[in-house]
């Protein structure tokens, strides 16, 4: 049974095409294909409050291929979303309409809870250590979520406009950093130790880069803040030349780079954990959880 999930984001807009499978008593989602079109929303959003008429169009004939691509691969179920971006478009409603009329394809606008609610689906298949308290950070275009969890389960989540593009068109103020911080500060638990879980296509980058071994898929709060010196400085050609990122991924990886390495030092943690794990995966499991509900039972 093939499943997919579509995530229309501030930075980039995502196909996840995937079979669910239960081995061993857990639910792993086997990634079929995954197709990525950076199509930059915030970049016109965060500045003049619209999508244009181009990116209108980009994003219509993304999803136009992302179906023949599901029809392809014989999916059963999909489910679209969009995130930052679309929510704070003033034209972001009138967009959808459009879209679903020109495609056939219907978008759920969700908002940043939703959107936690949505990865909470991943938890289970991330073996989490019972009794640990984890710190979620998810840096996405337009916002970074944070969710503190235990036994799969989260305690408190918020959703902060700080991204990697709204960084870089110095959309970020001091006052919404310090409120990142002081919420970050507020939230840490008592006692015991707690350990960082990345998300986002920055941190699986960096984790490819600079970790030694991909099992267990970690980073050093340190491992951070050195690369983030060194790259910091670097052109957008030297990035691509030095490290090997793509043309679109060579910018946007810097301010994430340093929300990731600001929210571990606010909650002095000095490790974090990079497992698989997304709103395109989170999708994909609530589907198969629906269908199996749906079941008949025999």
């Amino acid at each position: 049974m093939n499943l997919a999930a579509i995530d229309i984001g501030s930075n980039a807009m995502r196909l996840l095409i995937a079979e669910p499978r239960i081995i061993n008593n857990e639910l792993q989602v086997k990634k079929i294909s995954l197709v990525r079109v950076p199509l930059r929303l915030g970049e016109t959003v965060f500045t003049t409050g619209k999508i244009t008429d181009v990116k209108r169009d980009m994003l219509s004939k993304s999803l136009k291929a992302y179906k023949h691509l599901m029809e392809v691969y014989d999916v059963q179920d999909f489910r679209a979303v969009a995130t930052s971006a679309m929510r704070e478009a003033k034209n972001g409603r009138a967009i959808i309409q459009y879209l679903e009329k020109e495609t056939g394809v219907k978008i759920e606008l969700i908002s940043g809870k939703e959107e936690a609610e949505i990865v909470k689906e991943t938890f289970s298949s991330t073996h989490l250590e019972p009794d640990r308290t984890y710190l979620y950070i998810d840096v996405g275009g337009g916002s970074t979520e944070l969710s503190f969890i235990k036994n799969g389960i989260p305690l408190r989540s918020k959703s902060f406009k700080i991204g990697t593009v709204r960084v870089l068109k110095d959309l970020v103020n001091e006052s919404l950093w310090g409120d990142l911080e002081q919420w970050v500060i507020n939230n840490m638990p008592k006692r015991g130790k707690v350990i960082a879980l990345g998300s986002g296509g920055n941190i699986n980058n960096l984790v490819k880069l600079l970790s030694n071994t991909l099992t267990p898929r970690n980073l050093s709060r340190e491992q951070l803040d050195v690369f983030y010196t060194e790259m910091q400085p670097m052109s957008i050609k030297d990035r691509i030349e030095r490290f090997g990122f793509k043309n679109d991924r060579a910018d946007v990886i810097e301010p994430a780079t340093k929300i990731y390495c600001k929210v571990m030092a606010w909650a002095n943690i000095d490790d974090i954990v990079v497992p698989k794990i997304g709103v395109a995966d989170g999708i994909v499991i609530g589907l198969y959880n629906k269908l199996q509900l749906e079941q008949p039972e025999l």
